[in-house]
C-alpha cells in the first residue's frame, strides 16, 4: 500500500507532467524553439553536463572518504549516475537515496547514519552556496520593488536559520552537550559525519559547490543561447539558484513541474516569456536523461572491473 505521501507526490506528478503537455498544445512556439534550436550547443551543453557530474561526484567522494573502504573516484561517480538516472523516473527521493545508501554500504562499507549524516550536510552546504550566489547576483539586478519586499523577507528568514543552524553546531561541537543522552548508533553516526569533517574537506566541497553553481548557471546561459535568445548571465545565476533551492523539496522526478513553475516564476518577473522557458527546460531534460541513460552500462562495466 502507498502511503498519503507517496499518492501526493504520484498525483502531483501526474498534474505536472499533464500542465507542461497541455502548456506546449497552447503554446507551439514552444515546439519551434526546441526544432530550430543550433544542435551545436547541444554538444557543448553535454560537456558542460559531464563537468557537472564530475564535480557531484567529487563531493560525494571527499564526504564519505573518511568513512569507507576502497573507495575509487569511479565508482563514487558510478553511484551518482545511478541514483540520478533513477531520480528521473521515480517521484519518491528516498528511492534514489535508498539505492545510493545501499550502494555505498555495499562497496565501501559506509554506515546508514554516516550517509544521511552526509547528505544532511551536503543539502546544508548546497542550500547556502545558492543562497549565497541568489543574493550576489540579486544586488545587481533591477529587482521590482514589490516583489524585492516579500522575497528579501523570505531570504532574510532562511538566511538566519541557516546562521542558527551553525551556531547550534558550534555549540555541540565545543561542549558535547549530547554525550550526555543515550542515541542510537544510526544518530550516533549522523552526528559523527556532520561534526567531524576537518577544515581542509570543508573548504574543498565548498569551492565545488561554487564551481558547480557556476556551471549550472552556465549551462543555463548556453541554453538560452542556443535559442538565440540574448539573457544577462547574472539572471542566469539568480534563475539557477532559485531552482536549485527549490530542487530540495523533491517532491516530483527529477523535480518535473516544481523547477518549471520556478523558472517561469523568476523569468516573468524580468521578461523572460514562458513558452522559451518551457522549452528550453524540456530540451535540457531530454540532454540529461539521455546522457544518465548512456552512462549506466559504461559506469557499471568500470564498477566491475574496478
Amino acid at each position: 500500500m502507498l502511503s498519503i505521501k507517496k499518492i501526493t507526490k504520484l498525483l502531483l506528478t501526474c498534474a505536472a507532467v499533464l500542465a507542461i503537455i497541455l502548456f506546449c498544445l497552447n503554446q507551439p512556439s514552444v515546439f519551434d524553439y526546441i526544432f530550430t534550436y543550433n544542435w551545436r550547443y547541444i554538444v557543448a551543453l553535454s560537456g558542460l553536463y559531464c563537468i557537472f557530474y564530475i564535480l557531484n561526484a567529487y563531493i560525494l567522494f571527499f564526504l564519505i572518504h573518511p568513512y569507507g573502504k576502497n573507495i575509487t573516484f569511479i565508482k563514487v561517480l558510478g553511484v551518482n549516475q545511478l541514483s540520478s538516472f533513477v531520480n528521473y523516473l521515480l517521484p519518491f527521493r528516498v528511492a534514489s537515496v535508498g539505492i545510493k545508501i545501499f550502494l555505498l554500504k555495499r562497496l565501501f562499507g559506509v554506515s546508514t547514519g554516516t550517509t544521511i549524516g552526509t547528505f544532511t550536510l551536503s543539502a546544508f552546504l548546497f542550500s547556502t552556496i545558492c543562497m549565497c550566489a541568489l543574493l550576489y547576483s540579486l544586488s545587481f539586478l533591477q529587482l521590482p520593488p514589490k516583489y524585492l519586499i516579500n522575497f528579501s523577507e523570505a531570504t532574510y528568514l532562511v538566511v538566519s536559520i541557516i546562521i542558527v543552524f551553525i551556531f547550534l553546531l558550534i555549540i555541540e561541537n565545543r561542549f558535547q552537550l549530547l554525550g550526555s543522552i543515550y542515541l542510537p548508533q544510526i544518530i550516533l553516526d549522523l552526528k559523527k559525519s556532520i561534526l567531524s569533517i576537518n577544515k581542509r574537506t570543508l573548504f574543498l566541497i565548498c569551492l565545488l559547490y561554487i564551481m558547480q553553481v557556476l556551471i549550472t548557471s552556465y549551462i543555463t546561459y548556453v541554453l538560452f543561447l542556443g535559442a538565440n535568445y540574448s539573457i544577462s548571465f547574472l539572471l542566469c545565476i539568480f534563475i539557477t539558484s532559485v531552482g536549485n533551492i527549490s530542487g530540495i523539496l523533491a517532491l516530483t522526478p527529477a523535480n518535473i513541474g516544481i523547477k518549471e513553475i520556478s523558472y517561469v516564476g523568476v523569468g516573468a518577473l524580468f521578461g523572460v516569456p514562458a513558452d522559451i522557458i518551457i522549452a528550453l527546460l524540456l530540451l535540457d531534460r531530454v540532454i540529461q536523461a539521455s546522457l544518465l541513460t548512456i552512462g549506466l552500462p559504461f559506469f557499471s562495466y568500470l564498477n566491475v572491473e574496478k
